[in-house]
């Protein structure tokens, strides 16, 4: 992480620092989309100008499982 990348904490219920990674701004056509990574450098969330949560992504063992946007699940499924 350089000194350009704001920080991110993650905090449980209680307030305890529980992970940390790295939110970067990407400006499309004058509109600010923000990407929130956590410490593997996995993308965890995005969020649109207005700082609102608008994709989450879960994953299972560092790999994608699934996007939820708008309280719509929307599963990956991927064959090895």
């Amino acid at each position: 992480m350089n000194s350009q990348t704001p920080l991110l904490f993650i905090y449980d219920a209680r307030g305890n620092a529980i992970s940390r990674g790295e939110m970067t701004l990407k400006t499309v056509a004058g509109n600010n989309r923000y990407y929130f990574y956590d410490e593997n450098g996995l993308l965890i969330s995005e969020a649109n100008s207005s700082g609102q949560i608008t994709k989450e992504y879960i994953y299972l063992q560092g790999e994608p499982l699934a996007m939820v946007k708008a309280g719509l699940y929307i599963i990956f499924i991927t064959r090895t």
